[in-house]
């Protein structure tokens, strides 16, 4: 009985020991990712600053993309200088990104964008399945009502944008 005691114990202890050693190796494989994935972006982002309007299929992390815009959302209204964009608005500590669905956007979440002059317009081909994106040229004719769209500026006050950049989703698998 008693040696059964110490073997029960012996082998809990080893289990026990075992699994805090994983969950050690996971977190420091997870840290290894983030930090690439943070070296990637900032890769990525520097090439989306350098990026020029003569650019064409350039393929890049579609994640990057969203890194240094004022803002996202889905465009409600456009004319050929400007648009309105119902905002998306992130929660979970960034993780999850809300739309108002087509109709039940609001007046207190739209923002007016402005298009400065030279303001470069591309279309984004995000491939979800690979997480890259390739970018073409496009005008603001492209803009056209619920587009998606990620939009580079600054913001004027909290309900208009000047944009230097705006660039169309579409998203495929």
């Amino acid at each position: 009985m008693k040696k059964q005691t110490i073997m029960k114990g012996l082998v809990i202890g080893v289990c026990v020991l075992s699994l805090a050693g994983c969950g050690t190796k996971q977190e420091e494989i997870q840290g290894e990712k983030d930090m690439s994935v943070t070296g990637q972006y900032q890769n990525s982002e520097e090439k989306q600053n350098n990026s020029t309007t003569n650019d064409a299929g350039e393929k890049v992390d579609a994640d990057s993309l969203y890194l240094s815009a004022a803002m996202t959302g889905s465009v409600v209204e456009f004319s050929d200088d400007g648009c309105t964009v119902s905002a998306t608005v992130t929660e979970d500590d960034g993780k999850t990104g809300v739309a108002a669905a087509p109709g039940y956007e609001s007046e207190d979440t739209n923002v007016v964008v402005t298009y400065q002059e030279g303001c470069v317009v591309q279309i984004a081909t995000i491939y979800t399945s690979t997480g890259t994106a390739e970018l073409e040229q496009a005008s603001v004719a492209d803009i056209k009502k619920q587009s998606s769209v990620i939009i580079y500026g600054s913001f004027e006050d909290t309900h208009h944008v000047t944009a230097t950049k705006v660039i169309i989703c579409h998203r495929t698998a």
